[in-house]
């Protein structure tokens, strides 16, 4: 399913927490290009971080942008979110996209991740 414009746009600010400055910022061509939610599925988290970065901290002579905390991890963990539909044959729409799903989602990765990386005498 194609994202609307008003899906995309909900996404972001209700879901994501982001203000319409910062969304369009976000989507923009001149600023990081990522017109669709399915777009974020490219980045990692290094990546992601390095987008942050250049909304809050544009080169000289333009202004910054506020993303809190919370708009960065919620992203953050639907990238990966994205990601996984992606590998898995499953498309990324908008009923599979609320943060309910990706705030359980995320604690499900943040565990394997914890496993992956446990020592294996534990």
């Amino acid at each position: 399913m194609v994202w609307t414009q008003a899906q995309t746009a909900k996404w972001y600010n209700n879901e994501m927490g982001l203000t319409n400055q910062a969304r369009a910022h976000l989507m923009a061509d001149d600023g990081a290009g990522y017109s669709s939610v399915q777009d974020l599925g490219e980045l990692d988290q290094e990546y992601w971080e390095k987008v942050v970065e250049q909304i809050r901290h544009p080169p000289a002579g333009q202004n910054g942008i506020g993303i809190s905390a919370e708009s960065e991890s919620r992203i953050l963990a639907s990238i990966y979110l994205i990601r996984y539909y992606l590998m898995t044959g499953r498309s990324p729409e908008p009923a599979n996209m609320h943060w309910a799903i990706g705030s359980e989602f995320q604690k499900a990765y943040k565990e394997l991740v914890r496993r992956r990386d446990a020592d294996p005498g534990d």
